[in-house]
Protein backbone atom coordinates (compact mmCIF):
# COMPACT_ATOMS: atom_id res chain seq x y z
CA UNK A 1 0.00 0.00 0.00
CA UNK A 2 1.38 3.22 -0.75
CA UNK A 3 1.71 6.21 2.06
CA UNK A 4 -2.00 7.33 0.91
CA UNK A 5 -3.37 3.92 1.57
CA UNK A 6 -4.21 3.00 -1.68
CA UNK A 7 -3.11 -0.37 -2.75
CA UNK A 8 -0.29 -0.85 -5.37
CA UNK A 9 -0.69 -1.63 -8.76
CA UNK A 10 1.87 -4.72 -8.43
CA UNK A 11 2.20 -6.63 -5.63
CA UNK A 12 5.45 -9.09 -4.91
CA UNK A 13 5.83 -11.36 -2.70
CA UNK A 14 8.52 -13.85 -1.44
CA UNK A 15 7.07 -16.46 0.25
CA UNK A 16 9.49 -19.20 2.89
CA UNK A 17 8.73 -21.58 4.95
CA UNK A 18 8.85 -20.51 8.06
CA UNK A 19 8.82 -22.42 11.95
CA UNK A 20 5.97 -22.47 13.67
CA UNK A 21 7.37 -19.58 16.26
CA UNK A 22 8.23 -17.64 13.17
CA UNK A 23 4.80 -17.64 11.85
CA UNK A 24 3.12 -16.99 15.38
CA UNK A 25 5.36 -13.99 15.91
CA UNK A 26 6.14 -10.43 13.89
CA UNK A 27 6.84 -12.09 9.99
CA UNK A 28 3.76 -14.01 10.16
CA UNK A 29 1.55 -11.41 11.66
CA UNK A 30 3.03 -9.12 9.14
CA UNK A 31 1.82 -11.66 6.62
CA UNK A 32 -1.60 -12.30 7.80
CA UNK A 33 -2.45 -8.83 7.68
CA UNK A 34 -0.82 -8.21 4.21
CA UNK A 35 -2.95 -11.29 2.69
CA UNK A 36 -6.22 -10.26 5.00
CA UNK A 37 -5.59 -6.59 3.49
CA UNK A 38 -5.55 -7.98 -0.11
CA UNK A 39 -8.60 -10.06 0.30
CA UNK A 40 -10.73 -6.98 1.50
CA UNK A 41 -9.40 -5.22 -1.33
CA UNK A 42 -10.42 -7.89 -3.45
CA UNK A 43 -13.92 -8.42 -1.68
CA UNK A 44 -14.73 -4.76 -1.98
CA UNK A 45 -13.46 -4.34 -5.42
CA UNK A 46 -12.53 -6.60 -7.50
CA UNK A 47 -15.28 -8.79 -6.33
CA UNK A 48 -14.04 -12.25 -8.47
CA UNK A 49 -17.03 -14.42 -7.13
CA UNK A 50 -19.44 -12.05 -8.98
CA UNK A 51 -17.91 -11.53 -12.14
CA UNK A 52 -17.24 -15.45 -12.38
CA UNK A 53 -21.56 -15.54 -12.05
CA UNK A 54 -22.30 -12.65 -14.18
CA UNK A 55 -19.71 -14.32 -17.16
CA UNK A 56 -22.50 -17.00 -18.52
CA UNK A 57 -25.36 -14.16 -18.44
CA UNK A 58 -22.70 -11.99 -20.05
CA UNK A 59 -21.35 -14.26 -22.64
CA UNK A 60 -25.21 -15.37 -23.44
CA UNK A 61 -26.46 -11.24 -24.10
CA UNK A 62 -23.44 -11.33 -26.79
CA UNK A 63 -24.11 -14.32 -28.39
CA UNK A 64 -27.94 -12.70 -28.41
CA UNK A 65 -26.87 -9.88 -29.73
CA UNK A 66 -24.71 -11.54 -32.33
CA UNK A 67 -28.13 -13.87 -32.99
CA UNK A 68 -30.06 -10.84 -33.75
CA UNK A 69 -27.20 -9.34 -35.86
CA UNK A 70 -26.86 -12.51 -37.84
CA UNK A 71 -31.09 -13.02 -38.34
CA UNK A 72 -31.17 -8.95 -39.12
CA UNK A 73 -28.07 -9.35 -41.90
CA UNK A 74 -30.17 -12.81 -43.03
CA UNK A 75 -33.65 -10.61 -43.15
CA UNK A 76 -31.74 -7.43 -45.36
CA UNK A 77 -30.16 -10.01 -47.46
CA UNK A 78 -33.32 -12.11 -48.33
CA UNK A 79 -35.16 -8.36 -48.17
CA UNK A 80 -32.61 -7.75 -51.57
CA UNK A 81 -33.24 -11.05 -53.21
CA UNK A 82 -37.12 -10.43 -53.45
CA UNK A 83 -36.58 -6.64 -54.39
CA UNK A 84 -34.32 -8.00 -57.21
CA UNK A 85 -36.88 -11.13 -58.27
CA UNK A 86 -39.66 -8.97 -58.31
CA UNK A 87 -37.54 -6.03 -60.26
CA UNK A 88 -36.51 -8.80 -62.84
CA UNK A 89 -40.43 -10.27 -63.07
CA UNK A 90 -41.82 -6.24 -63.30
CA UNK A 91 -38.93 -5.44 -66.12
CA UNK A 92 -40.57 -7.05 -68.98
CA UNK A 93 -43.91 -5.43 -68.55
CA UNK A 94 -41.77 -2.02 -67.94
CA UNK A 95 -40.33 -2.99 -71.46
CA UNK A 96 -43.59 -2.90 -73.15
CA UNK A 97 -44.91 0.15 -71.26
CA UNK A 98 -42.23 1.98 -72.21
CA UNK A 99 -42.31 0.38 -76.16
CA UNK A 100 -45.77 1.46 -76.18
CA UNK A 101 -45.39 4.76 -75.59
CA UNK A 102 -42.54 5.16 -77.97
CA UNK A 103 -44.53 3.63 -80.29
CA UNK A 104 -47.65 6.16 -79.34
CA UNK A 105 -45.06 9.51 -79.54
CA UNK A 106 -43.96 8.12 -82.79
CA UNK A 107 -47.51 7.94 -84.40
CA UNK A 108 -48.16 11.28 -82.86
CA UNK A 109 -44.96 12.95 -84.57
CA UNK A 110 -46.34 11.41 -87.79
CA UNK A 111 -49.73 12.46 -86.99
CA UNK A 112 -48.83 16.23 -86.53
CA UNK A 113 -46.07 15.76 -89.65
CA UNK A 114 -49.19 14.87 -92.17
CA UNK A 115 -51.29 17.31 -90.73
CA UNK A 116 -48.44 20.02 -91.03
CA UNK A 117 -47.83 18.96 -94.72
CA UNK A 118 -52.06 19.09 -95.23
CA UNK A 119 -51.61 22.82 -93.87
CA UNK A 120 -48.71 23.73 -96.19
CA UNK A 121 -50.52 21.96 -98.91
CA UNK A 122 -53.85 24.05 -98.06
CA UNK A 123 -51.58 27.53 -97.84
CA UNK A 124 -49.97 26.77 -100.90
CA UNK A 125 -53.60 26.14 -102.48
CA UNK A 126 -54.75 29.47 -100.91
CA UNK A 127 -52.14 31.33 -101.93
CA UNK A 128 -52.20 30.27 -105.40
CA UNK A 129 -55.36 32.00 -106.21
CA UNK A 130 -54.28 35.31 -104.88
CA UNK A 131 -51.13 34.81 -106.41
CA UNK A 132 -48.17 34.34 -103.70
CA UNK A 133 -45.96 31.59 -102.70
CA UNK A 134 -44.70 30.86 -98.93
CA UNK A 135 -40.58 31.23 -98.69
CA UNK A 136 -39.18 29.92 -95.50
CA UNK A 137 -35.50 31.00 -94.48
CA UNK A 138 -32.56 29.00 -92.83
CA UNK A 139 -33.90 29.09 -89.83
CA UNK A 140 -37.56 28.26 -90.50
CA UNK A 141 -39.33 31.31 -90.81
CA UNK A 142 -42.23 31.71 -93.32
CA UNK A 143 -42.66 34.84 -95.34
CA UNK A 144 -45.00 35.21 -98.00
CA UNK A 145 -44.06 36.87 -101.65
CA UNK A 146 -45.52 37.53 -104.64
CA UNK A 147 -45.18 34.54 -107.23
CA UNK A 148 -43.09 34.88 -110.52
CA UNK A 149 -44.94 34.87 -113.78
CA UNK A 150 -43.18 31.31 -114.22
CA UNK A 151 -43.82 29.87 -110.87
CA UNK A 152 -43.87 26.64 -111.15
CA UNK A 153 -46.98 25.33 -109.04
CA UNK A 154 -46.70 21.42 -109.48
CA UNK A 155 -42.82 21.79 -107.99
CA UNK A 156 -43.86 23.53 -104.79
CA UNK A 157 -46.94 20.81 -104.19
CA UNK A 158 -43.83 18.38 -105.20
CA UNK A 159 -41.64 20.08 -102.61
CA UNK A 160 -44.39 20.47 -99.70
CA UNK A 161 -45.41 16.61 -100.15
CA UNK A 162 -41.89 15.67 -99.95
CA UNK A 163 -42.01 17.28 -96.55
CA UNK A 164 -38.19 18.27 -96.74
CA UNK A 165 -38.25 22.21 -95.98
CA UNK A 166 -34.70 22.05 -97.46
CA UNK A 167 -36.17 20.58 -100.61
CA UNK A 168 -38.88 24.04 -100.39
CA UNK A 169 -36.32 25.89 -99.48
CA UNK A 170 -34.50 25.54 -102.59
CA UNK A 171 -37.50 25.54 -104.43
CA UNK A 172 -38.57 29.10 -103.71
CA UNK A 173 -34.83 30.17 -104.15
CA UNK A 174 -34.94 28.83 -107.35
CA UNK A 175 -37.93 30.23 -108.31
CA UNK A 176 -37.42 33.81 -107.04
CA UNK A 177 -34.00 34.24 -109.46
Amino acid sequence: MTAAGEPKPWFRAKIEALFQSEWAGKAGTFFRKTAEQIEAYSEQNVQIEEKFQQAPDVAWKSLQIKSSQTELNLAQAEERKIAATLANRTLEAKTRQEEAAADIAETRARVALTEEIQGRLKLAQDLRAVNCIPRWDANGNMTIVPAPPDCDWDGLTKAILQAQAPAIAVFIVEQTK
